[in-house]
């Protein structure tokens, strides 16, 4: 997560989940950042879909991503850990979505992604610009923004926990 001083426009008081991460590149997305989209507003045949949509991250911003616990569904999910998985095949997914088998609380929508080149992640974090703590999964499905990136300090405890408080916007005093 983005520690309180990142400024950048991005990826200021995000949360990102790592989906992929090699010596070559990594991929993630921000689960903190709603977008005033929902799902029926980008595909026609899901017009009354709700879903809400989240924005991933300044790369391939004319894409959209799923973040999901449905790999048994879904053909082709890459395997994130503890039962969740992003992408997979889009008939799949909007299959689940017509046939209404899927909560909200099971899958998450974006525009775009987060990603690094090799070792550009490695030295952002040695710039303490990130935080890195093991993914509560419970909370990065939950919807809104403030929640996530606050419990996510709070949980990683002490000295974390008190940058939760930290105000947005403390500059502007």
């Amino acid at each position: 997560m983005a520690q309180p001083f990142l400024q950048d426009p991005f990826f200021r008081r995000s949360v990102i989940l790592l989906a992929e991460h090699d010596s070559e590149h990594t991929i993630g997305f921000i689960v903190n950042k709603p977008l005033k989209l929902k799902l029926g507003d980008l595909l026609s045949n899901l017009s009354a879909s709700d879903f809400p949509i989240y924005h991933g991250g300044p790369v391939a911003q004319d894409q959209l991503f799923f973040l999901h616990c449905y790999g048994d569904k879904i053909k082709n999910s890459q395997p994130i850990g503890n039962g969740y998985f992003w992408n997979g095949d889009y008939g799949d997914m909007i299959g689940l979505l017509i046939s209404k088998k899927v909560e909200k609380s099971s899958i998450k929508f974006f525009i775009g992604y987060s990603g690094w080149g090799p070792g550009q992640l490695n030295d952002e974090f040695k710039s303490e610009s990130w935080y890195l703590s093991d993914p509560d999964y419970s909370l990065l499905m939950k919807n809104g923004s403030q929640e996530i990136w606050g419990g996510a300090l709070k949980r990683m405890k002490s000295p974390y926990a008190n940058l939760a408080k930290f105000p947005d916007g403390f500059w502007m005093n």
